[in-house]
């Protein structure tokens, strides 16, 4: 079976740890076991996660200590809060935190696992706008230092190589698009549209329009020095593009 994402729990109940970790791997999941918090935080720093499941009532996390200390160290990675002793009060602690769910002990099995799929996939849509928007702003960064070399070289530079340069780079702008888009779909797919979908599905598009006008931008400053009409063919790509948003 294939793995379908790295969990990390904590509880400080070996019964119940090892309990949950066996019933997840039994799903397909790959489960890291720990016994306390310094032990979750040691983890964390080590590896990635997919997402934590973490005992309240546990040393190091009696006042949700490790729970705002992930927040800091794993940036976007869902929790999932266990624990036999329910209080009001940790429940509204959690509602600030990255908690996805608060479960009370004895709880079901597939009450569980409905937060586990829910949690993983949560995360996975994270990671791919993290990197659809480092690929944005890495091509946006490439295209103003073009622009920049452009507008200071000499006519007699405008060789060969940089128009070949210029092209990759606006044919690289077209395949992260056709990226985006399918991610978008997966959005819309998602069973998940709470908040957090819906406000990294908005970034996500606003990436998407910025660096099509800048990539349209450059061309268009561009056009007089690359006589080329791949170039011609990939800003009116670019343009129809702009205008669908």
């Amino acid at each position: 079976m294939d793995q379908l994402g790295h969990i990390l729990i904590a509880d400080d109940q070996a019964t119940f740890l090892q309990s949950t970790a066996d019933l997840l791997r039994k799903y397909g999941y790959t489960c890291t076991a720990v016994p306390d918090a310094s032990a979750t935080l040691e983890c964390l720093r080590q590896s990635p996660y997919d997402l934590l499941i973490t005992d309240i009532k546990m040393a190091g996390n009696v006042h949700l200590e490790l729970v705002t200390e992930v927040a800091r160290i794993a940036d976007g990675m869902p929790v999932i809060l266990v624990t036999g002793y329910p209080e009001v009060r940790t429940a509204l602690q959690a509602l600030h935190l990255p908690v996805i769910a608060y479960l009370v002990k004895p709880f079901e099995v597939e009450e569980l696992l409905a937060e586990v799929r829910s949690g993983v996939e949560r995360h996975s849509l994270y990671r791919a706008v993290c990197q659809a928007q480092d690929r944005a702003e890495h091509s946006c960064h490439t295209l103003r230092d073009l622009a920049g070399s452009l507008a200071t070289a000499p006519k007699a530079a405008l060789t060969a190589p940089l128009t070949s340069f210029l092209t990759l780079t606006m044919h690289n702008i077209i395949n992260a698009l056709f990226d985006w888009e399918r991610l978008t779909e997966t959005f819309v797919a998602s069973k998940d549209h709470g908040a957090a979908v819906q406000v990294a599905e908005a970034s996500l598009l606003h990436q998407q329009r910025g660096l099509l006008e800048e990539a349209v931008r450059t061309l268009e400053r561009t056009k007089c020095s690359f006589k080329s009409k791949e170039l011609g063919e990939l800003r009116k790509r670019l343009q129809d593009s702009l205008k669908s948003f």
